[in-house]
């Protein structure tokens, strides 16, 4: 393969990561490890995807625009456009562009699990997540991590060293798609401020295209355990089923939004700023976290809640995609729970968010309980169950 003519045998753009089950159509039919490659160079960046171009970062080097294009297991190919040293050419044994001096730019695909689209900024930050993994890949230690987010996507870049080179990592997605698209620049350590860094978010990819030929998204798949199925039971008709006598707590500084709940005997709460944090008697460890509070999720007026928390990248999708589930149901018409092992961590998380449709805000528990006190799952979910919001009709 070359990359010297637009016309030549293209070099491919690698799916890494993928972790698919074989055994799962659904996830079988994204058959990402099968690339189209670079299509086409593109001189005049106007002419490139998008209509309005592609940001050329301001750099020593030259630069030129390359279109490459990968398969997402349908007959479309999708196309990205991204920048590269004009002086760097494509490498086939390794699928990068290279000077020929251990620098580097490479581009690839995965989905980090499974090939559904979710809340990626939460997927690839996590402990052991992909950014992790590829940082590991190179022996690399991090020196800093930026994130930025643009309506539906974003992305998350790495510096991270090792031995004399400098790891540039990015990975790159909008939440409605299946995959992320990652990217990692390897320079010498002298050349890391030359604007290196700003090859990989000058990427321009056709998520539209992506998005329009994944497959349909599966139904939500409910699940609950028969303890926490019988507690939704108990109030999902709107009842309240207190385990005590219930107290009023603030959960704001300025007492607007009261919540009325039971607490175990001992508990104390503390109000700041827009949250109460709640520290049961029970708990062992420092490290349990609890706490009340309320939100929006954009404008602060009555809503479908249920449709608009539920968004891949809305409060409950955002929790969702950092849990390991072993609850992930609606609370009747009234709410929602999550609960199950934090995905990259160590702790227990119980996720109970209620509503109101006519309400302009909705309420939250959120519980993140250290290995020592997970017994007390069963007690804090009473106790968010409970919870009746006073500003609530």
């Amino acid at each position: 393969m070359t990359e010297s003519s637009p016309d030549g045998p293209p070099p491919t753009f690698p799916a890494q990561g993928n972790d698919r089950e074989a055994d799962d159509p659904a996830i079988d039919a994204l058959a990402f490890d099968n690339p189209s490659g670079l299509t086409e160079l593109v001189s005049d960046p106007a002419s490139a995807f998008p209509p309005e171009g592609i940001d050329i970062p301001a750099a020593d080097f030259g630069t030129r625009v390359v279109k490459i294009g990968f398969d997402i297991g349908t007959a479309a190919e999708v196309g990205a456009w991204i920048v590269v040293p004009t002086a760097w050419t494509f490498d086939p044994s390794t699928t990068q562009f290279a000077d020929g001096n251990g620098q580097h730019i490479e581009f690839f695909t995965s989905c980090g699990g499974e090939c559904r689209p979710r809340a990626w900024s939460t997927v690839v930050g996590l402990d052991g997540g992909p950014l992790d993994q590829q940082l590991d890949r190179y022996g690399a230690t991090a020196s800093g991590v930026g994130v930025g987010t643009a309506g539906n996507g974003g992305h998350v870049s790495s510096s991270a060293t090792f031995d004399d080179r400098t790891l540039l990592a990015t990975m790159m997605w909008n939440n409605d798609a299946p995959l992320f698209v990652g990217c990692n620049v390897i320079v010498a350590q002298a050349n890391a401020d030359d604007g290196y860094d700003q090859l990989c978010r000058s990427a321009v990819i056709d998520w539209d295209t992506v998005i329009a030929n994944a497959p349909e998204r599966e139904p939500l798949q409910i699940i609950t355990t028969p303890e926490v199925a019988a507690l939704i039971d108990a109030v999902a008709d709107g009842s309240v089923a207190s385990p005590g006598e219930p107290q009023l707590v603030e959960i704001d500084d300025d007492g607007e939004h009261v919540v009325s709940i039971w607490l175990p005997d001992g508990t104390e709460t503390r109000t700041g700023g827009f949250a109460t944090e709640v520290t049961l008697e029970q708990a062992e460890s420092l490290f349990t976290d609890i706490t009340f509070s309320s939100s929006c999720n954009g404008t602060c007026e009555p809503k479908d809640w249920a449709t608009d928390l539920n968004g891949f990248s809305d409060p409950i999708g955002a929790r969702r995609a950092g849990i390991d589930l072993d609850n992930d149901a609606p609370i009747g018409s009234r709410g929602w729970i999550l609960t199950g092992p934090a995905l990259g961590g160590s702790d227990y998380e119980i996720v109970i968010m209620l509503w109101d449709d006519g309400a302009g805000r909705y309420f939250e528990c959120h519980a993140g309980l250290d290995d020592a006190d997970r017994e007390l799952a069963s007690t804090v979910i009473s106790m968010c169950l409970s919870a009746e919001p006073q500003w609530f009709g």
